[in-house]
């Protein structure tokens, strides 16, 4: 068995005894019993939650009816779970109220007594089912979510509803005359100051539930005022705690002494061991404490992350490098030239070594000369014949038609690898400015990504805190950069609050809302909340082409949650051909805009792509991406016409330029920013339209429609360069 399964055991060893007491000293039945379906119901093992409760009650109510009542509950939870199993069905609380209830009708039968004997056989089922559902609230935070989430402010409350009848069944019995009750509080207190802050609504549950069954408030209050007096002083120092708690329990008795208050060595001494627990070294609270403390702000696993972000970021440097150093190398490789000497070598090699004759021309030297003005005289047209051999090697060579076929063979295939050459070094050109353009994304990625992550710590406590007060659990709360995008994991039935938004925005004082959702493990959601955009827009486009086949093509997309993209590309020509070559650059554009890189290095790699095609397509492209944050529009014109802006300041133009992208991979794009206010109005235009539309008649068309709908106005503007 495990260290965590023995700890549990003990535990529900402890609590399961206390419940008995409760049982014994009330005479209402079933309680120990809904905690055990509780802690069934909150997914623990039936065996672990069963075994204590058997023992503790067998032992506790010692007699033989009561082992028909335990046999009955037992055989009740057994036949439960079995269904459960079968079924494959979730456990649900009405099935919880069926079993409670059926687990009680021996009681009916064997508390035959007197008429309180039969009202208490009565509540009991009903006071089990209400104490059930207090512990399932109870302890659900710690045995389903593993205590990684605060608890919200119904659990608490819960919590302390669960406490009481622990306390009852503390103050209701006592070892060799000793009430254990006072020091089991003193050890709670303790504890629970050395874990967490806060706490006195705790020990003021603990004190009214011993108040409750000892019907007299002295017990209560003293645990009330040494519980809390730990709590208080420990946050000062440990040692101050343990010194006062035991002095506040020492001025009750001088104050209240007499009867059960009575100052004796064995009434004092177990307050005076239970407070010696505030000076336990740290150590002992650390692993618990660091457990708790690395669920909240999780600093180790944040580390990580970021390392490992830097990792990825030199790794992509190191790419970029790379390509860079790829293209230094290509850009280094020369032609290789035609050389006439080589073919004259090479002819001499092939017809003069085994020539009968070699010995009377003797000299190499006179024979290659020859040989390469014949080489020389063929490097125009690749070719040579008689009549571009020279007198001396016409009248001294005998065999002339081989060294003029030779000379056409090795002219042939130079030739060949001319060619060839020319369309490496071409390719190399290519994939050289291509691997400059991926070595400038990869340092724009490298550059994002190593940043890192800021997270706000105290941001996502006050988070999880105010999301805990509207009774909703939050864990796993990331906020971080400057506040654009927070990360939670809650419940699913919490996930679906229209209050959730609501509290995370008045945490972080600014309005945010649920931009993603996903749907987690074990009935959780994770939530991804970003600031609501201050602007909105409105948008509309018309287009018409030769034969219902427009030149142009457009396109409106959200890339990031803050930034719109626009954009209009107007490929060379017109009809389908153009609107294919616009559609693909568009493509290209997008993408890049999505994954986050800059207006300079997505146009200057989409220019190479696209100087590479084997057809000279050109596309002018006019693009303008909204930061809806600010109102900032940046136009970015490749080859685009002149747009416009429509203010209450009046009109203005922006110019186009540059060339169209696609004709030199190097070309610039123009790019202006211009900050818009509501109601400005931004029209982009193609050639066709910009070409018979003046500044004063968009301007006309516009103030004559008295709308700002962008499509009425779009139909308007292309209806007017249509009539001219």
């Amino acid at each position: 068995m495990s260290k965590k399964k023995i700890v549990n055991l003990l535990f529900y060893l402890f609590v399961g005894a206390l419940l008995a007491f409760f049982e014994k000293k009330t005479g209402l039945f079933g309680v120990g019993l809904a905690f055990v379906v509780a802690l069934v119901f909150c997914r623990e093992n039936v065996l672990l939650a069963l075994l204590p409760y058997a023992l503790v009650s067998a032992a506790v109510h010692f007699s033989l009816w009561y082992l028909v009542v335990l046999a009955a509950g037992v055989l009740c939870v057994f036949v439960y779970v079995l269904i459960h199993v079968r079924a494959k069905r979730k456990y649900r609380l009405w099935a919880n109220i069926i079993v409670l209830t059926v687990s009680q009708i021996p009681v009916f039968f064997l508390f035959g007594g007197t008429t309180e004997q039969i009202v208490k056989a009565a509540i009991s089922p009903v006071f089990a089912a209400v104490f059930n559902y207090v512990c399932v609230v109870a302890t659900y935070p710690v045995l389903v979510r593993g205590m990684r989430y605060r608890f919200t402010d119904r659990e608490r409350v819960f919590a302390m509803l669960f406490l009481l009848p622990l306390a009852a069944g503390a103050a209701s019995f006592d070892v060799f005359g000793v009430s254990l009750f006072l020091p089991l509080v003193v050890l709670f207190a303790a504890v629970y100051a050395a874990l967490e802050t806060g706490g006195a609504g705790f020990v003021i549950a603990l004190g009214v539930g011993a108040s409750l069954i000892t019907r007299s408030p002295y017990e209560g209050c003293v645990a009330v005022a040494v519980g809390g007096s730990v709590l208080l002083f420990r946050r000062k120092n440990k040692y101050l705690a343990g010194v006062g708690g035991f002095g506040v329990y020492a001025l009750c008795l001088y104050l209240f002494g007499g009867g059960s208050g009575a100052f004796t060595l064995s009434s004092t001494l177990p307050v005076a061991v239970a407070c010696l627990a505030n000076f336990l070294p740290e150590r002992v609270y650390a692993k618990a404490k660091g457990t708790r403390q690395s669920f909240y702000g999780k600093f180790a696993l944040r580390t990580v992350a970021n390392r490992d972000r830097e990792e990825v970021a030199a790794k992509l440097t190191e790419v970029a490098y790379a390509f860079r150093k790829m293209r230094e190398i290509l850009e280094r490789e020369e032609e290789t030239a035609f050389s006439p000497e080589r073919v004259a070598d090479t002819v001499f090699d092939v017809c003069c070594t085994e020539c009968g004759k070699f010995a009377v021309c003797k000299e190499k030297g006179r024979m290659r000369s020859g040989f390469v003005r014949l080489a020389e005289n063929g490097a125009n047209g690749w070719k040579v014949n008689m009549l571009d051999v020279d007198g001396e090697l016409g009248a001294r060579c005998v065999r002339l038609p081989k060294v003029i076929g030779t000379t056409n063979d090795l002219l042939q295939a130079e030739r060949e690898r001319q060619e060839k050459q020319s369309g490496l070094e071409q390719g190399r050109a290519m994939v050289a400015d291509n691997l400059a353009g991926t070595a400038k994304l990869l340092d724009e990625l490298a550059a994002t990504v190593g940043k890192g992550f800021a997270f706000d710590v105290e941001g996502e406590r006050r988070i999880t805190d105010e999301l805990a007060c509207a009774d909703i659990v939050a864990g796993d709360a990331a906020m971080y950069g400057s506040g654009d995008k927070i990360t939670l994991t809650v419940r699913e039935c919490d996930g679906e609050k229209k209050e959730l938004a609501k509290v995370v925005s008045e945490a972080v004082g600014t309005h945010v809302y649920v931009a993603e959702k996903r749907t987690g493990v074990n009935g959780t959601v994770n939530l991804v909340l970003r600031p609501t955009p201050a602007f909105g827009v409105l948008y509309g486009e018309k287009t018409v082409g030769k034969e219902n086949v427009p030149g142009d093509a457009k396109q409106a997309v959200r890339v990031t949650n803050d930034k719109l993209l626009f954009v209009l590309s107007d490929g060379m020509g017109t009809g389908e051909k153009a609107h294919e070559t616009g559609a693909d650059t568009i493509a290209l554009v997008e993408t890049f805009y999505r994954a986050g890189f800059s207006h300079s290095a997505i146009f200057s790699c989409v220019a190479k792509l696209l100087a590479m095609r084997t057809e000279e397509t050109f596309s002018a492209l006019d693009v303008a991406v909204m930061d809806t944050r600010t109102g900032e529009f940046d136009f970015i014109k490749q080859g685009g016409r002149e747009s416009y802006v429509f203010s209450k300041r009046g009109v203005e133009r922006i110019e186009g330029g540059a060339l169209p992208m696609g004709i030199v991979g190097e070309s610039e794009p123009i790019t202006v920013r211009r900050r818009t206010e509501n109601g400005d109005l931004i029209v982009l235009l193609s050639d066709g339209v910009a070409d018979r539309l003046s500044e004063s008649d968009l301007t006309e068309i516009v103030g004559s429609l008295q709308t700002l709908n962008p499509q009425v106005i779009a139909e308007k503007i292309v209806e007017n360069a249509l009539k001219k």
